[in-house]
């Protein structure tokens, strides 16, 4: 199995989860308040009729107006949380969104591909200490997180000149991990100055076009290998045991060693990435499809 195929067909259902829409329920009880709702006194009723319209409409809110606010505070809850998600239940921050004005825009990933031993045993960690029922990915450094799909011509096309003129380089992982938030992570030191004028490379015109997301604007390279987790002390014991791997399959001060090979292009649906296709170093920006 190929790296982006296996990084991208993990967790990955087809199935789309629309809006929840009202139903019978929800109309048989709206119909019951309005029922039950006690009579209003002559003078009352006047002094409703004479207020303008607009101040009636404002203080009244329209019952599928309030179902959207409650649906949206209900699923931002649930990430803050950090509880399972879903593609329905999942809300993107302001941070992570392109910046072309539609709210609609379908999002676009570009990760660095790499040799498949490497991939391998950062993905091996990740499994091992990501907490299961958050894990939708295999081990990814990510260069970009939220590239606008309605310029992806553009944007294939510039990874395609970079590649054309990029050849493979030599990456290795700092042997001791760091202390993330809420997790652990592991940097990248060889070949940290290569990857960053790649991003800097396709960063330079994309900026000037406005595009980037917040997020997108920097980029420090290295593999997350747990996040969102609460409990200390689970933190610190998975920070020693990422440790020994490190230096067990390293060598000194290099953590584990392979190549950077390409970039991978992938669609962002929900918390779920759909592989689209490799870009190849060295080959002529050639590209491999799935």
């Amino acid at each position: 199995m190929s790296y982006s195929s296996a990084l991208s067909g993990k967790k990955n259902p087809s199935a789309q989860v629309g809006q929840r829409q009202e139903g019978p329920r929800e109309a048989a009880q709206a119909s019951n308040e309005k029922e039950n709702r006690p009579a209003q006194a002559p003078q009352q009723q006047r002094q409703q009729q004479q207020q303008p319209q607009h101040q009636h409409q404002q203080s009244q809110p329209r019952p599928q107006q309030h179902q959207q606010q409650h649906q949206h505070q209900h699923q931002h809850q649930q990430q803050q949380n950090s509880g399972a998600y879903t593609r329905s239940t999942y809300v993107r921050r302001a941070s992570q969104t392109t910046h072309t004005g539609n709210q609609n825009e379908i999002h676009y990933i570009v990760s660095l591909t790499t040799t498949p031993q490497l991939h391998r045993t950062l993905t091996s960690l990740r499994d091992e200490h990501f907490p299961k029922h958050l894990n939708k990915l295999q081990s990814h450094l990510a260069l970009f997180r939220a590239l606008p799909g309605s310029q992806l011509p553009r944007i294939t096309s510039d990874i395609e000149a970079l590649c054309s003129k990029t050849q493979p380089f030599e990456l290795y992982t700092a042997s001791t991990p760091f202390r993330l938030r809420q997790g652990v992570g592991i940097k990248l030191v060889g070949g940290k100055q290569d990857v960053v004028r790649v991003f800097k490379e396709l960063e330079r015109p994309w900026e000037e076009e406005g595009w980037l997301s917040e997020q997108d604007r920097g980029f420090q390279p290295h593999w997350t290998v747990q996040n969102k987790v609460d409990d200390n002390k689970v933190v610190e014991k998975s920070m020693k045991e990422v440790e020994e791997v490190l230096k067990k399959e390293g060598s000194g001060e290099r953590g584990v060693a392979g190549k950077a090979t390409g970039l991978t292009l992938f669609r962002y649906e929900k918390g779920y990435w759909k592989y689209e296709r490799n870009f190849r170093f060295g080959a002529g920006g050639e590209v491999d499809a799935q």
